[in-house]
């Protein structure tokens, strides 16, 4: 059984509380990693299904569709990424490239974890995967091509 600080009296209390038994506030429960790997895949395959289909939808040059589709998808990947972590006001991106399609985007964030110190994380969005590991990382994304779109992910998130 966790101990957990409370957010408004910063009384320690147990993480399985729902409410602090002190001055009622709500104990925010922490997403299980089970959940957190099933939202990104979740955000990923709904990536997938619909990534050439937008193409159709989007007006402008070719060029113009690729941006726009880029922008789309580090979009929505940088909003799953925030939904998924426990203190959301937290997060910082410390980087976060593409390939030129976006069939490829790998994010470093940080944030504040549930105990009150700091995570740095990487995470690999691939058009067939999400991969949360160092080889995925050094394999996807330390390659040539690979630009960097931490602008768009920072207005996302």
């Amino acid at each position: 059984m966790g101990l957990v600080k409370c957010r408004q009296c910063r009384r320690e209390i147990s993480a399985l509380l729902k409410n602090c038994r002190w001055c009622g506030e709500p104990v925010p429960q922490k997403p299980t990693i089970w959940g957190v790997i099933f939202l990104l895949a979740f955000i990923s395959v709904m990536f997938r299904s619909s990534y050439h289909d937008r193409t159709d939808h989007v007006a402008g040059t070719p060029a113009a569709q690729e941006k726009t589709l880029l922008e789309m998808r580090v979009t929505l990947l940088a909003s799953g990424v925030k939904k998924a972590i426990y203190e959301q006001n937290s997060l910082k991106f410390i980087s976060v490239t593409s390939n030129n399609d976006g069939s490829t985007v790998c994010m470093e964030y940080r944030e504040n974890n549930r105990y009150g110190g700091l995570s740095i994380e990487k995470i690999v969005f691939s058009h067939k995967n999400t991969y949360l590991d160092k080889t995925s990382w050094n394999q996807y994304c330390n390659v040539a091509g690979m630009h960097d779109v931490k602008f768009i992910a920072q207005h996302a998130a």
